[in-house]
């Protein structure tokens, strides 16, 4: 794949949908002509998909980080509670809300703390739920952005093959129209070939 703009490449194909329309008895045309319509419109749905995912992915929890830092705000408020009336043996650990498998971990040990000593505890039953709270939606969080991310990457091989068969094709058009024109001719200049693409001999 060649290093091209994907802005260029578009424009370009967009410029040779009227040339292959207007000249249908050019045997490269008839061969190739009814790619450029093809590759053109397999290229921008690659790259719209591609940009939704990608937007869903990146615009969503974050991959369950959002919910992780409730959760950890949830666990440290948790921790003040429990220093303040001095209860012992409770997970007192310091942890990163984006270690998630840590932060999820220390959350369930608080909650089985908890649940131990609800009894004698004031307020535990609303740190509980609380905390059960948070774990859910980081779970659920932690999921969807794990299912946003396998989507955005499933979408990436479509658009590089999209942008290759695409290049092929305005590769291809550029060889058979210098040729067929000369790289001076004014339909062949007023096409916005990329430069990366077949470029004119100097």
């Amino acid at each position: 794949m060649a290093n091209v703009n994907l802005f260029e490449l578009e424009e370009c194909l967009e410029g040779l949908v009227p040339f292959v329309s207007n000249h249908p008895d050019k045997d490269y045309v008839r061969t190739h002509g009814a790619h450029v319509t093809t590759v053109l419109a397999e290229l921008r749905a690659a790259l719209a998909e591609t940009d939704q995912h990608y937007y869903d992915w990146r615009m969503g929890d974050g991959g369950g980080q959002t919910s992780l830092k409730k959760l950890h705000l949830a666990f440290k408020a948790a921790q003040r509670q429990l220093a303040a009336v001095g209860a012992i043996g409770y997970p007192d650990e310091a942890v990163d809300y984006l270690d998630d498998a840590n932060m999820r971990e220390l959350g369930l040990a608080m909650v089985a703390w908890l649940q131990d000593h609800a009894g004698v505890i004031e307020g535990a039953d609303e740190l509980i739920a609380s905390l059960k709270n948070h774990l859910e939606r980081s779970r659920k969080g932690l999921a969807e952005g794990t299912q946003a991310r396998e989507d955005y990457q499933r979408t990436v091989s479509k658009r590089i093959r999209a942008i290759e068969q695409a290049e092929d094709v305005v590769r291809t058009m550029r060889l058979n129209m210098r040729v067929d024109l000369g790289p001076r001719d004014k339909t062949y200049t007023a096409i916005p070939w990329p430069a990366a693409l077949a470029p004119d001999p100097c």
